[in-house]
């Protein structure tokens, strides 16, 4: 492997990564919102 094709596997790993991360923080986030939201109602 060349070193431009380890930098981008590096990167596609990392990219992973941080989507799941965000993934899990929006999922949170939502929940929470939504859980408020639904006391504020009643």
């Amino acid at each position: 492997m060349t070193k431009k094709q380890v930098i981008i596997v590096i990167i596609n790993k990392f990219d992973v990564i941080v989507f799941q991360h965000c993934k899990r923080i929006a999922i949170n986030v939502l929940q929470t919102w939504t859980l408020s939201y639904i006391y504020i109602i009643f």
